[in-house]
């Protein structure tokens, strides 16, 4: 891991482009916060102080330990620490699950943790900043391996890995728990027509379930409270199939920037897999990941399923490209397999040799994979930011003395993201609340000052009573207002954000903050006591374990 980090942290320069301005702002936020001790609702200190709710409606677990390494690093350092520590949990979690998975066989679980942690797929993630799905991509094989054991050879020590793996995901990417859901709807649908579900292992998914909503239904909640995809604008769904030259392509060149690629490695297991497969369980898998790349590509007959109401079911995946990393993992088993079994054609005397031309040559993937990012950050020509910008261009290259100033930006994917579905109706309204503009009786005034703190900001505006006082953060069901030290109630003015009315003349002090609701405070506390008992019971059964 070290080796993979050290020479990105000697570079003290960041590549921030696609979603990276969008999830900086977030950790940064949440780092302003836990300075305060608090944890992070809305974003009063990034986003255009517009207290947009990105942490209510977007997975945001994993960015606390992140945001946590600022208070050790320099941010810049902090940020690669963080990727050291994604990398070296998804390698440690990919090598255990394929060794428990394979009876215990150490080559083949080097090989899986290797194939799948340095895949083209999860680097593209990490080059694109795509950190929600980054940190889904971790806890996949511990969730399919929950399933294979719960479900496929009914054992219920498959309850525990797959109810973490599937709570972890939720922690970390929406979009990738609907889809891991649906494909594991998907295969338990075709267990039950080969009759290979049992009362048991309906009993397991019932203890699944009910475990996994105690640890994760605190998360859902402010999207039920807030009238989620009604009052609040969310991401266009829609559906978009990948061109399978693109897929093809893109591989075998082994991208860096392309959704549609899964590198190198896995393109060519997906291409001689065949070969090698020959118990069932081994076909299943790699036929599996031949399906999820079949149906990520146009080959798949998408525009016959567009016109039926089918299409609704992949709306919210947006891409087919979403497929890609499920794919990655199946292909990745049956790569592991094909390498264990190359080694084991070998005598005796070459095996070492043999391993390690296998291990070189998926690393040597990676690190073409990874040379344009370093060779961009490297370069003597780079343009770091000279001024602190309003719009943040698409790709920025900063160091630590320019990290801060990205807070101050807007950026380009994700910073309306999640507003009042009125306000986003018009780019003037979206301006004029990037803008902080206050309005009194409908008139602009002068930009006032806001002062922001943990979930929350404050103005202090000069008014008449009676006045009409519409400010440039954004409205929600949760959202309070204090006008001079005394609870009022606001409104939701014509472009979305809080309106209120002055109670006298002179300058008005007004808090606006946000408050979850009780429930779901609530539920957090569930979920701590739960993973509390599940680690309580961890320790218990290696205790007895280690005394048997």
């Amino acid at each position: 891991m070290l080796l993979m980090i050290i020479p990105f942290i000697h570079s003290g320069t960041l590549q921030i482009t696609n979603d990276g301005a969008f999830h900086l702002q977030r950790i940064n936020e949440i780092f302003m916060d836990l300075k305060s001790g608090r944890l992070s609702y809305i974003a009063t200190h990034t986003f255009s102080h517009a207290g947009i709710a990105s942490f209510e409606f977007y997975p945001s677990v994993f960015l606390y330990p992140w945001a946590a390494l600022q208070f050790i690093f320099k941010p810049v350092i902090a940020f690669y620490v963080g990727w050291g520590i994604v990398l070296f949990v998804t390698f440690e979690i990919a090598f255990h699950c394929m060794w428990s998975f394979s009876n215990g066989n150490w080559l083949r679980s080097i090989f899986f943790a290797t194939i799948y942690g340095l895949s083209g797929k999860f680097i593209t993630e990490f080059a694109k900043f795509q950190l929600g799905e980054l940190f889904a991509y971790m806890f996949l094989p511990l969730a399919f391996l929950g399933f294979y054991k719960a479900f496929v050879i009914g054992d219920r020590k498959g309850i525990l890995p797959l109810t973490l793996g599937i709570t972890l995901i939720a922690y970390s990417h929406f979009i990738t728990l609907y889809m891991t859901g649906g494909l594991m709807l998907f295969l338990f649908v075709i267990l039950i027509f080969k009759k290979r579900i049992t009362r048991n292992k309906i009993l397991y998914a019932i203890k699944s379930l009910s475990i996994f909503l105690l640890l994760s239904l605190w998360e859902f909640i402010p999207l039920i409270t807030n009238s989620f995809n009604k009052s609040v604008a969310t991401p266009v769904f829609s559906f978009w199939p990948v061109d399978v030259n693109a897929l093809w392509n893109t591989s075998w060149c082994n991208q860096l920037y392309s959704d549609s690629s899964v590198g190198l490695t896995v393109i060519i297991i997906l291409v001689i897999g065949w070969a090698f497969v020959a118990s069932k369980k081994e076909k299943w898998i790699y036929v599996l990941g031949m399906f999820l790349c079949f149906i990520t590509t146009s080959l798949f007959p998408w525009n016959m399923i567009s016109k039926t109401k089918l299409i609704h079911l992949f709306m919210p995946l947006q891409f087919s490209f979403r497929f890609l990393p499920l794919a990655v993992l199946m292909l990745s088993v049956t790569g592991s397999l094909i390498c264990t079994r190359l080694v084991q054609l070998c005598i005796k005397e070459i095996k070492p040799l043999v391993i390690l031309l296998l291990l070189v040559f998926v690393a040597g993937n990676y690190v073409t994979l990874i040379h344009p990012l370093f060779s961009a950050i490297n370069s003597k020509g780079i343009q770091l930011l000279a001024t602190k910008p309003r719009n943040l261009a698409p790709t920025i290259f900063v160091r630590n003395k320019q990290y801060n100033w990205i807070n101050e930006g807007i950026a380009p994917n994700g910073s309306i993201d999640y507003m009042p579905k009125v306000t986003v109706g018009s780019q003037k309204r979206i301006n004029s609340v990037q803008s902080g503009d206050v309005y009194i009786n409908g008139s602009r005034i002068n930009k006032e000052r806001v002062v922001a703190g943990p979930n929350t900001l404050v103005y202090k505006i000069y008014a008449r009573k009676g006045d009409r006082m519409n400010l440039p953060a954004v409205e929600y069901k949760r959202t309070f207002v204090k006008l001079n030290g005394k609870s009022i109630t606001a409104y939701r003015s014509a472009r979305g954000t809080v309106q209120i009315n002055a109670m006298n003349t002179g300058y008005q002090r007004v808090l606006v903050t946000y408050k979850p609701t009780l429930f779901y405070r609530f539920l957090m506390v569930v979920a701590l006591f739960t993973w509390l008992v599940l680690f309580m019971k961890f320790i218990v059964i290696r205790l007895i374990r280690m005394t048997m």
